[in-house]
């Protein structure tokens, strides 16, 4: 995705376009190239499954924590 956006930045500095156009144009660029459309689509599913691993691991940590608080840490 960072290729992208630095796609983008050097659209807006080379022909002056606000964010939106520039958007719009990298975008249209990609969808004619199919191995770049290809690629991005590939990143961006490493990218979801990255962010799924990490949200299932930040659960896990706190069902752990939870468990450790309830059953293990409050000896009275």
């Amino acid at each position: 995705m960072g290729r992208k956006v630095d796609a983008i930045k050097c659209v807006r500095e080379a022909e002056g376009l606000g964010l939106m156009e520039a958007k719009q144009r990298v975008d249209a660029y990609v969808e004619r190239d199919p191995v770049l459309k290809a690629q991005f689509a590939e990143r961006q599913l490493r990218m979801k499954r990255r962010l799924i691993q990490w949200v299932l691991m930040i659960d896990l940590l706190l069902i752990a924590a939870v468990a450790w608080y309830f059953f293990g840490g409050q000896k009275m």
